[in-house]
């Protein structure tokens, strides 16, 4: 997908898009995020020595039938399973025990459901920002419909059986935000290293929310310095999110890392976004 970049860090996802997202099944399973989900939930299953390997067969996971795998599953979105090993050479092997595998694909949209999952809309030109609710609508709550029906349409193809009851959960993103650039500091150094952040417009969270932030623990003291901390690190603006808090008569422009997303977009429950 143009547009469209990601980040795996510890137990979060940051999909950040500057286009449309995906919108066919096909497209969601093509994707090089979804490539990476599926190779990283098998790395784990072969760490706890799974069961659920055994939809390979004899064979262990490699990169060829990983592929395969993937290719099984965008002909599972189209057709009932047992037509798929006419179309797929070599993916009988899956459908060897179907209970196994659909337990594998359980598996599969657990594991991506187990991140804290964000979305950063970047607004060129200020376009998204003029429709917000439509620039939502249009990417994350799309997202969020195609993984879920793209995971029941899998198993109902695998099982060919339609589920008694259904749990709608949230599927995609979690947190989502409208994002845009603008000289938000003066050009003076050194605080025109900032400049290039993206600022939040928008915010967009799906409660109840239960995000996980890492730990931190400090030690030691703090210590006055002679100089500003800004002329001793270097800003990559593409790690970086401004928050614009307004507090009381203040305006206060938060600056939050990517490692602690969790705790930066929590400031919206604490400040109104100014």
């Amino acid at each position: 997908m143009k547009g469209i970049s990601f980040k795996i860090i510890d137990n979060k996802i940051i999909i950040k898009s500057k286009g449309r997202m995906c919108e066919t099944a096909e497209e969601l399973i093509s994707s090089a995020l979804f490539i990476e989900i599926l190779k990283n939930a098998i790395d784990n299953l072969l760490e706890r020595k799974s069961v659920l390997l055994d939809v390979f067969g004899e064979e262990k996971p490699n990169k060829k039938n990983i592929k395969l795998l993937r290719k099984t599953f965008e002909f599972l979105c189209k057709m009932p399973g047992h037509l798929v090993p006419k179309v797929v050479n070599g993916s009988e092997m899956f459908f060897n025990n179907t209970h196994l595998f659909n337990d594998f694909v359980e598996y599969l949209y657990n594991f991506w459901r187990g991140f804290d999952r964000f979305v950063i809309c970047d607004s060129a030109d200020e376009i998204l920002v003029k429709r917000p609710y439509r620039t939502f609508n249009d990417t994350i709550e799309r997202l969020n419909h195609l993984v879920r029906a793209t995971y029941r349409d899998l198993q109902e193809n695998i099982t060919e059986k339609h589920p008694s009851i259904y749990r709608q959960v949230i599927a995609g993103a979690e947190v989502a935000t409208i994002a845009l650039s603008k000289d938000s500091f003066s050009p003076r150094e050194p605080y025109n290293k900032l400049n290039k952040v993206l600022v939040i417009r928008q915010v967009l969270l799906y409660p109840p929310l239960v995000l996980n932030p890492p730990m931190n623990k400090r030690t030691g003291r703090f210590e006055k310095i002679d100089l500003n901390p800004l002329q001793n690190i270097d800003v990559n603006e593409n790690e970086w999110l401004c928050y614009p808090a307004k507090v009381g008569p203040l305006l206060i422009l938060i600056y939050f890392h990517e490692t602690f997303f969790e705790l930066g977009f929590s400031l919206c429950n604490l400040f109104e976004l100014a």
